[in-house]
Parts: structure tokens; sequence; C-alpha cells
């Protein structure tokens, strides 16, 4: 794969919204692959993501963010890592 090549093309996802409960769910399934990342035990690596919310449609007002290291500046260090096992 091209580095530039987004790894939501080979993914998975889902939104669904419970409104009733005022609630909404993001689940996404990205293959190790499309994140350049070897499927073999041991191997160690750094993810994270952002969801931005727009409800307005003049920008984003509100982010959620899985660990520090995207907003407020690029720090993939902060990124939570993570071990593949058995």
């Amino acid at each position: 794969r091209r580095s530039s090549d987004p790894a939501w093309r080979d993914s998975e996802y889902t939104v669904k919204r419970d409104d009733k409960d005022k609630k909404t769910f993001y689940e996404m399934r990205i293959p190790l692959e499309a994140l350049g990342i070897s499927p073999e035990k041991g191997t160690v690596f750094g993810f994270n993501f952002v969801i931005f919310n727009d409800d307005t449609g003049t920008g984003a007002n509100y982010y959620y963010q899985f660990a520090p290291g995207i907003t407020g500046g690029k720090n993939p260090e902060a990124f939570r890592k993570f071990a593949l096992t058995e």
C-alpha cells in the first residue's frame, strides 16, 4: 500500500443512532495491513483517532479524542500503544 492511501478505504464502518437515549455509536473495523502493520505476535504499534462534531456545518465545535497526539499538534509518541498477542 502507498502511505497516502487512507485506511478507511479498506475498512468497514457503521454509525448507529439511538434517538430515544440520544446516543450515537460509531463502529469501525480497520485491517492491520491497511495501517501498514504486520499481524505478527509481539508487534507493538501506536494508534489514535479523533471524531469531530459539526452539527451546524460551519466547522467542528466539539471533538472526542481517544488519546492526545492529534488535536493541538501532531505527536505520535502520545498515541496509545497496543501489542498483538495470540
